[in-house]
């Protein structure tokens, strides 16, 4: 499912979702009263999507530090710009005439790598790229499941003094 994923991956939604249900149907056959999220974390697994940018990310990492034998200029050209956030080895984004090739791999890769932290980019080894970019995925989950639950937090911190100020006005006879 995810063999090759660099040169082949889905860019319509319903292509991903298509091959995203064959790994929830394997793990739900595995653990069939968890979440999705929780049968993945039990399997020590992400989801087919993270794993594809992963796969493109490495890619690009093997390419800008000549680990594979292919020259990288080939696919990429390296930002001049040095005063903006991010890392320092920046790749620059071309215009894309159509949105066949807007998806191939040199174009869709650009975003996510212009986005990484300098300590990801210039890790000495792919273990070492794969394991920070990892990290930082696990990061960003927590701080984003810790605003989910402030939110719901804080919605029932309003309905419970919104219910308390209900039964006040009630039993105050109003």
């Amino acid at each position: 499912m995810e063999f090759s994923s660099v040169i082949w991956n889905p860019y319509f939604k319903i292509d991903i979702t298509v091959i995203e249900k064959v790994q929830r149907r394997f793990t739900k056959a595995i653990f069939p009263k968890l979440t999705y999220p929780v049968r993945l974390s039990r399997l020590g697994l992400q989801t087919l999507e993270m794993r594809r940018t992963l796969a493109d990310l490495t890619t690009c990492y093997k390419l800008m530090s000549s680990l594979i034998d292919i020259d990288c200029t080939d696919f990429f050209t390296m930002s001049t710009v040095t005063h903006t956030r991010g890392n320092s080895r920046k790749l620059l984004k071309h215009n894309i005439v159509n949105f066949r090739d807007a998806n191939t791999f040199h174009n869709r890769v650009i975003n996510t790598w212009n986005k990484l932290p300098e300590s990801i980019v210039l890790a000495l080894s792919i273990s070492c790229f794969k394991r920070r970019y990892l990290h930082l995925c696990v990061m960003l989950l927590m701080i984003i499941f810790s605003l989910i639950s402030f939110f719901y937090f804080f919605i029932f911190l309003f309905t419970c003094v919104l219910f308390a100020c209900i039964i006040v006005l009630c039993l105050s006879g109003f």
